[in-house]
């Protein structure tokens, strides 16, 4: 169940403080092999799309120690964030969208200075296409403080 994935990925890393070193190999394999599922996963419905938010933000303990997927996840929260529909549950997703993504910036911070061009050219284009409303402009500018 992808709640299960959830909660399976916030305890194997939340608080983890002797390192990844600590995690079996095999564990990390199938963490990145579920990171690349739900970063290439584009559901077609807002629910799916809120599901897919709320497992990279289970996956942002992961992306801390394996950046190496993490702008791809930045920028499928970035598209999230600019969404066009009204409904209720569009303005939903763009509001988890931000929280997640100010989350993933907070714990990732160190990992994304790597990518800080690409990410705030990312972010600087989203923001000039005028479909993103002030609280997610306001996300994305805690997310770049953050980083």
């Amino acid at each position: 169940k992808i709640e299960s994935l959830g909660v399976f990925v916030e305890q194997t890393f939340q608080g983890c403080c002797c390192g990844v070193d600590s995690v079996s190999s095999q564990v990390l394999a199938n963490l990145h092999r579920v990171a690349t599922l739900v970063i290439d996963w584009s559901p077609s419905t807002p629910h799916g799309m809120l599901r897919r938010v709320g497992l990279l933000e289970s996956l942002r303990h992961f992306f801390a120690w394996k950046p190496d997927q993490l702008p791809s996840a930045v920028l499928a929260l970035f598209g999230c964030i600019s969404g066009t529909g009204a409904a209720a549950v569009e303005a939903s997703l763009r509001r988890k969208s931000g929280t997640v993504l100010v989350n993933v910036g907070k714990s990732c911070s160190s990992p994304l200075c790597k990518f800080l061009p690409e990410i705030t050219a990312s972010s600087s284009t989203l923001i000039s296409t005028g479909n993103v409303l002030p609280p997610q402009k306001m996300h994305l500018i805690e997310f770049l403080t953050c980083v």
